[in-house]
């Protein structure tokens, strides 16, 4: 009996090991990939190899669970890197590309046939980025002939027009948008957008297989997934970006809705309503509707009366608002009035630019070197205040109606009917928002979880038995 739980105990530490040694094997291995070409090969740049450059090695690629049984040999690699080279146009390995998306790459030493890399997982799914195939004349992409589909994966997927759908996204992400502007102004390689992709569509393919974009509907970024499926082989995808504007170089060409940054008041916040004189400071703040940046601030035009308009361009960004400073000037009388914002690099957190516009001016009233009686600001003021600005307002009426000329009350009457008028109107325009955003990533490998659930069983199979084995012993 003690002969067989030693036995049992043996073979439990040697399902162990055999488990745990390919993890320790590949443990600090790592890899990236690139596309080389359309035909559906992939390029593995390994590092974290231990490997001597005086020795001869070979790979191999399988399906999980698989035993490699042809091997190629490694030609690129140093003492801690390996470039792998997965072709499209090598039998085993195309047998291996065309069923599965996951993978197990094997790297020998082949002086003594000892693994180098064991079995590591992978990466075989091929949605990647391509430029075409663009027809500028007909001005549509054509996936219907064998020979047009400029689809990677060609080499091995050739299933007929038959076999191929197409699904049409709008992007509308300013992050990816971004993004696929770095690569478009720096000539960078498309397919390196591959990990900042949407999620594949799953459903609502389309048997169309000519996508016109014709001038009147080139009006943004879109995404071209094909899918391509038939016997014996994986679906395949293809994303085709299609650039709608090729002269456009930022992201709010790309994105021209309530995602932009607009302005919501233009306010001033000091001195208190009242008549003031030259020399003193006027503070005007232009509030957004959420947070901006931007390395310059947009010109603020501004008037008292009749007078000259003057150009403030010392605004600092402030979270939501830009605030202007303004020393009233000897040529200045009457009363404070906007006239232009315009210029600048304002943006938001996503770098969708700002759109401006130049609202009538709210907040306390400001009149510059006007002697005399000082009337209710009827004229030039703007009724979409917010309800937080209900007390300034409460202490402008105060102060105006204190100096007020003692105006009929008709004219009062009439001037608070347009006021609630112009509320009404400007509360309306202020209301939209669209917070479409398309988001996602393609799925990337893993550790594998039932590996450690086995490993974990097999330990606590080898306790019980061990206790078992303690307890007959000492019978």
């Amino acid at each position: 009996m003690k002969m067989n739980l030693r036995n049992s105990l043996i073979i439990l530490g040697i399902m162990v090991l055999l488990l745990v040694v390919p993890s320790i094997v590949n443990a600090t291995v790592s890899y990236t990939r690139e596309i080389p070409s359309n035909d559906g090969s992939i390029t593995l740049n390994l590092k974290g190899l231990t490997l001597d450059e005086n020795t001869a090695y070979s790979y191999a690629l399988t399906t999980k669970g698989a035993k490699p049984e042809t091997w190629h040999t490694v030609t690129d690699f140093t003492n801690n890197t390996a470039k792998i080279n997965l072709s499209a146009s090598t039998k085993d390995i195309v047998n291996v590309l065309k069923v599965t998306d996951k993978g197990s790459l094997y790297i020998k030493n082949n002086s003594d046939d000892s693994y180098v890399v064991n079995a590591l997982e992978v990466n075989l799914k091929l949605p990647y980025l391509q430029a075409g195939p663009y027809n500028k004349t007909n001005h549509d992409y054509n996936f219907a002939s064998a020979y047009l589909y400029g689809s990677i994966g060609n080499n091995y997927i050739y299933t007929g027009a038959n076999h191929t759908y197409t699904y049409v996204q709008k992007i509308t992400d300013s992050t990816f948008i971004q993004k696929f502007l770095d690569v478009k102004n720096n000539n960078k390689n498309i397919t390196s957008l591959e990990s900042s992709l949407p999620a594949v569509p799953s459903n609502g393919y389309s048997t169309e297989r000519v996508i016109e974009y014709k001038n009147e509907n080139n009006d943004g970024l879109y995404i071209i997934w094909v899918k391509r499926s038939g016997d014996n082989c994986k679906d395949v995808y293809s994303a085709v970006i299609h650039d709608g504007l090729p002269e456009a170089t930022t992201v709010s060409e790309y994105i021209k809705d309530a995602n932009a940054p607009k302005v919501k008041e233009i306010k001033v916040i000091s001195p208190n309503s009242g008549t003031y004189k030259t020399s003193q400071t006027v503070k005007i703040r232009v509030y957004f509707t959420e947070k901006i940046t931007g390395t310059t601030v947009p010109t603020l035009k501004i008037k008292f009366g009749e007078s000259a308009e003057r150009d403030v361009t010392n605004g600092t960004i402030k979270d939501n608002y830009i605030e202007y400073s303004y020393n009233i000037q000897a040529g200045d009388n009457g009363q404070l009035t906007t006239v232009s914002l315009t210029g600048g690099t304002i943006k938001n957190a996503t770098g969708i630019d700002a759109e401006l516009s130049c609202p009538l001016i709210s907040g306390n009233t400001i009149k510059a070197n006007t002697e005399g009686i000082t009337n209710n600001n009827t004229d030039n003021q703007d009724k979409n205040n917010d309800n937080t600005d209900k007390d300034d307002n409460k202490q402008d009426n105060n102060t105006d109606n204190k100096t007020d000329n003692k105006q009929d009350n008709t004219d009062n009457k009439d001037n608070s009917s347009s006021n609630n008028n112009q509320n009404s109107n400007n509360n309306a325009n202020n209301s939209g928002k669209d917070d479409t955003v398309a988001g996602g990533k393609i799925p990337q490998t893993g550790a594998t979880i039932t590996l450690g659930a086995l490993i974990v069983s097999i330990l606590g199979i080898g306790i019980v038995a061990f206790k078992k084995y303690s307890n007959l012993r000492d019978i």
